[in-house]
């Protein structure tokens, strides 16, 4: 199944060491990171299509919303800074199985639910195409 795989996966990317802003797994996951600017991720399949009756070969696309968050009241910036170097090394990685790969990312919205949620979120809609097979 992909789900693993394509959440493992990026999962991985995020939290490489190439990448600036610290991820946290946040997916039923109880977090309470500290750091100035932080990232978390969450997965949502679109389409799923086999290519062939013969054999098990088929693809799926999706995507990921990677949300930073940044402390309240830094204004978006500092935020803004450094999830853009961010998503410019996350759309270079590279699957060596050759299963999964990043096609596109969206621009940044901004994701703060207002005073309930006490930090500034901006998240790129990532989009992906996994294929198996």
């Amino acid at each position: 199944m992909s789900a693993l795989y394509v959440r493992q996966t990026i999962r991985d990317w995020l939290g490489d060491g190439s990448m600036n802003v610290p991820f946290y797994d946040t997916v039923n996951r109880d977090q309470t990171p500290t750091d100035n600017v932080w990232s978390t991720a969450s997965f949502d399949a679109n389409f799923r299509e086999r290519l062939t009756f013969c054999d098990s070969s088929w693809v799926e696309e999706g995507d990921v919303n990677v949300t930073y968050t940044g402390l309240p009241g830094i204004g978006d910036a500092v935020v803004l800074a450094a999830a853009e170097l961010d998503m410019i090394t996350l759309m270079s990685m590279r699957d060596p199985n050759d299963k999964l790969r990043l096609t596109a990312v969206d621009p940044p919205r901004e994701a703060s639910a207002g005073s309930t949620n006490q930090g500034y979120q901006v998240s790129y809609l990532v989009e992906y195409e996994y294929q198996e097979g």
